[in-house]
């Protein structure tokens, strides 16, 4: 990492966890394929995608997960998420419908 880069890196671990996940949102959507803005674009991409996953199901490829284990395994990944958040108000998990919603402070 260069010596800017470095010094932009400190400035930004200052600025408070709001402006530092806007930061992160600007910067990852700067990685992106310009394109991806484009709603045929996208449902070309997800398209391929999808069609891609169902080949390698059905050449056996690769196996599901049933849906109990990957809840469960999503509701644990948040539930630590949220205990270990370094944010310093409450912080506020809200789910897909059929998962609980929880709060940790």
């Amino acid at each position: 990492m260069t010596a800017d880069a470095q010094t932009l890196l400190r400035e930004a671990l200052a600025l408070s966890d709001r402006e530092r996940a806007d930061l992160v949102v600007e910067l990852m959507a700067s990685l992106d394929d310009p394109g991806v803005d484009v709603p045929e674009v996208v449902s070309e991409l997800w398209a391929r995608e999808i069609e891609t996953r169902a080949h390698r199901v059905l050449a056996g490829d690769t196996t599901g997960e049933d849906w109990n284990s990957l809840r469960q395994r999503l509701t644990d990944q948040l539930d630590h998420r949220c205990r270990t958040s370094r944010m310093s108000s409450p912080c506020d998990v809200f789910l897909f419908k059929g998962f609980p919603t929880r709060s940790c402070t």
